[in-house]
């Protein structure tokens, strides 16, 4: 009837009140802002798919990069105002170093090395545990003391996957990567090899984003990377 629409519409336009009001509250008084975070999305989604006849080779290089969280002045952000999916998995921007500090090298064995995501519990949130793992051969007095004093340091690492592309662990300022596990082993015959399986660790909001700049080392490097 005419009277039931008039009144579902004013309940309606009551509830929208309500909802409103809400979002001022908890954002104070800037009207754009609530109505932006309330009715546009954050992105624009995309096609996720991969192409007929693209290259996918799984593995990373056998060069790793690793510097003291408390050697790197800044280093690469976020995009601030992201828009599409490539924004949200990648790191903006360039790293400074604090006076002479550069990037060391950290070499695996052959096919040793990966970089493993995993979302960490909690249904609204997108923080996630990164593992660089691989191994290194040797129980070399430089392995023992690598073993031994990074047990206890933090650091930034740069993982160079087979095809090229950067990934860091330990990107965000004040939440480094730390050395996950340390797995040392002579082993029992001629047929193996003595070394260490390492594992670092960081947390961040999503993957250890990719970054496409250029690492500070000391040693010559291809350009752009």
């Amino acid at each position: 009837s005419k009277n039931m629409r008039k009144h579902l519409n004013i309940a309606f336009k009551g509830i929208l009140l309500i909802i409103f009001g809400l979002i001022f509250i908890g954002l104070g008084a800037n009207a754009s802002e609530a109505l932006s975070l309330a009715m546009v999305p954050p992105l624009s989604f995309g096609d996720l798919v991969i192409n007929d006849g693209d290259d996918n080779m799984g593995g990373t290089q056998l060069i790793a990069y690793y510097a003291l969280e408390s050697e790197v002045a800044s280093m690469p952000a976020m995009i601030d105002n992201p828009v599409t999916l490539e924004d949200y998995g990648q790191v903006v921007g360039a790293f400074v170093m604090n006076g002479t500090a550069k990037f060391k090298r950290l070499y695996a064995s052959p096919n040793t090395g990966k970089v493993d995501d995993s979302k960490i519990e909690g249904n609204d949130a997108n923080g996630f545990e990164s593992t660089y793992e691989f191994f290194f051969p040797t129980t070399s007095p430089a392995s023992l003391g690598f073993q031994r004093v990074a047990a206890t340091s933090k650091f930034v690492v740069i993982v160079i996957e087979n095809n090229g592309q950067k990934r860091i662990l330990g990107s965000k300022k004040g939440m480094p990567a730390l050395i996950g596990s340390v797995a040392s082993s002579t082993d029992v015959n001629s047929g193996g090899a003595h070394g260490t399986t390492f594992s670092f660790k960081s947390y961040q909001n999503g993957p250890a984003p990719s970054y496409s700049g250029v690492i500070p080392t000391a040693e010559s490097l291809p350009t752009g990377v």
